[in-house]
Formats: structure tokens, sequence, C-alpha cells
């Protein structure tokens, strides 16, 4: 974004300036008219140089080309968190389901506090996004801490 604008003609000195505190951004449409505008205001005798007007216009694209991609990677960034959260989501339920195949089955794992234990699972419990299986003697195991299935 550009700033700020200044240019010296024979009889004024004209100045155009934007706040980007108050959100008065100058457009390439802005930038075109000042400059369209200053360079008819300018003495026929005395032309400035052009190159100071074409530098800032090819800074002012490449800012918002810079904006514009910007603005699709932060697209882009919010549709993959939205992928991560759904596939997160089927990974849960996937989990859940298989976890709800096991009652019935002989299973070894470690509880909680790191104890091995085995036994049959009689039930699943959920808390939150943990998964248990609850044996059939009463102890409990994470789902992912299993380390045999029979």
């Amino acid at each position: 974004m550009i700033t700020s604008l200044t240019s010296n003609t024979t009889d004024t000195t004209s100045t155009t300036t934007t706040n980007s505190s108050n959100n008065t951004d100058i457009t390439t449409e802005d930038f075109i008219a000042i400059m369209i505008e200053e360079l008819s205001n300018q003495d026929p005798t005395d032309p400035e140089d052009t190159s100071a007007y074409i530098e800032q216009l090819t800074t002012l694209q490449n800012m918002e080309a810079i904006e514009d991609q910007t603005e699709a990677l932060e697209n882009m960034s919010d549709e993959i968190e939205y992928m991560s959260e759904l596939m997160y989501s089927m990974t849960y339920e996937s989990s859940f389901q298989n976890a709800c195949e096991l009652i019935g089955s002989e299973v070894s794992g470690e509880t909680s506090t790191g104890t091995e234990v085995s036994g049959t699972v009689s039930s699943v419990e959920v808390d939150g996004n943990d998964i248990s299986l609850v044996l059939s003697n009463g102890s409990s195991i994470d789902y992912y801490s299993l380390s045999e299935v029979s």
C-alpha cells in the first residue's frame, strides 16, 4: 500500500496522503487518477520524471498481489483446518466403532497408571476424547494402549 504520494509542479506542491489507521487505503484506480491529475497539472516545458510514478504503481500492484496471495493462503489454511477436524472426527468415530467391536474379546494393555492388565472387554466408556475398554474384572484400558487382542 502506498501511504504517501508527493509531486512538485512549477507553481504548486501537491501532497496526497492516506492514513492506514483510518482504513483509507489507496487503490490502484485512486493512484492512477492522482497520477493523471498531477501529470495534467505539470508544466509542459519542465516535465517531471515519470519513473517515480511507474515505480510507485509497480509497488502498489505488487502489494495488492501480496494481499491477494495472503487472503488465498488464509482461505487455504481455513480449509486445511476444517479438513483436519473432519479427519480427526472420522478417525475418532472409527476408533470408537472398533472399540465397540472388541466387546467380548480377550485383550491386554496398560491401565492409566501403567499397570499391564488383561481380561474380557465388557463395555466401552467415552470421556471427552478418551476411549476406554472396561474389562469384566473391573480394570480399564485406554483403547490406544492396547498391546494384544485375542
